[in-house]
This record gives C-alpha cells, sequence and structure tokens, in this order.
C-alpha cells in the first residue's frame, strides 16, 4: 500500500476510534463524551464506569504529553499519524499507552470479566465509541467469521484482541481483520 494511501487510513481509523464528536481532531471532549457513554449504556453506578472514571483521565492525560506537538490540548491528525509512526518506530513511551488503551478498552468491554468479548459486549463495547449497531454487528461477523445465527457462540480472548488491535493501527494490509475492530473499513 502507498504510504499517503496508509495514512488516509490511519486517520480515518483515527476518526473511528478517538473523535467522539467528528471535530477531525482528538481533544478532551471526546473522552468525555465516551465516558458520558458509558455512563449512559452501563449505569452511573457500574463497574465499567468506575473503570473509565479511573482510567480515562490518565489516558487522556497521557496521549496529550505524547502526541499534543504544539501543546494546543488537542490532537490533530497529523500529529496522531507522527504519534503511531513513532509507535512503528518502536517508541516505547508511544507503545506503552497504546497497550493501555488497548488493556482499558479490553477491560471496559469484557463486561462479564471472563476474558473474553462477546457478541453483546462488543456490541455495547462499541456503542460507547458511537458505532451503530449494524457497522458492529456486521465488523465482529468479519472479525469472528460468524454468521448472523452464530453469534451466541463466537468470542475472541485477550490474545486475539491484542492482535487485532495490533492490525488495526499498524497493518499496511488493507485486508487485516483488525482493520475493522472499530466498525468496517471499506
Amino acid at each position: 500500500m502507498p504510504n499517503e494511501e496508509h495514512e488516509t487510513t490511519v486517520v480515518s481509523k483515527c476518526c473511528c476510534l478517538a473523535d467522539s464528536n467528528n471535530s477531525k481532531e482528538i481533544d478532551w471532549s471526546d473522552f468525555y463524551l465516551i465516558t458520558k457513554r458509558v455512563g449512559d449504556l452501563y449505569g452511573v453506578d457500574s463497574e465499567q464506569m468506575r473503570l473509565t472514571r479511573k482510567r480515562m483521565q490518565p489516558l487522556w492525560d497521557g496521549l496529550v504529553e505524547l502526541a499534543d506537538l504544539n501543546k494546543d490540548e488537542k490532537i490533530q491528525l497529523a500529529e496522531w499519524v507522527d504519534f503511531l509512526k513513532r509507535c512503528e518506530n518502536g517508541q516505547s513511551a508511544e507503545m506503552r499507552w497504546i497497550q493501555e488503551y488497548m488493556n482499558f478498552i479490553f477491560q471496559l468491554f469484557d463486561v462479564s470479566c471472563d476474558g473474553k468479548i462477546d457478541f453483546p459486549e462488543y456490541i455495547d463495547g462499541m456503542k460507547t465509541y458511537g458505532v451503530a449497531e449494524c457497522t458492529a454487528r456486521r465488523a465482529f461477523s468479519l472479525i469472528t467469521d460468524a454468521c448472523d445465527h452464530d453469534h451466541a457462540k463466537a468470542f475472541f480472548d485477550k490474545a486475539t484482541f491484542n492482535n487485532l488491535w495490533k492490525q488495526y493501527f499498524f497493518s499496511k494490509d488493507k485486508l487485516a481483520t483488525g482493520n475493522h475492530l472499530f466498525g468496517l473499513v471499506e
């Protein structure tokens, strides 16, 4: 894949994952909106909300420290692409942040705490990121190779999630399954 095309895909993935208010940049309001959706979906006294309250601010602070090059408390798309390039080049602080965010999302989605994300957990988790249910259903099917009638048995564990996560952020293969982790990439 040409580098420019790969960067366009990375940018669209950024918008899917972190730009909750569709402003074409990431700021605290995006993280706050995710927190609000977690409260609306799971309840303000839920374990998922406690987890989100505990982890969201440190995740935001870490991202700003590592990616906000112009110090305006916003992550523009160029800054996000630069951040991911530094991750690919082995920058350990950036990779730690990516891993911490992955761990948070896995815990958030794994409501039953059984070490697996099943179909209902995935659908609900995707809703906290503003992904439409029909899109989440199709993405889950692609990820698990499940037909609609097999969703009850389909799941992915943390090792699989970790692999999908790495594909989502770093694969240059347009057909990599992980590209669909947070929705469908056409």
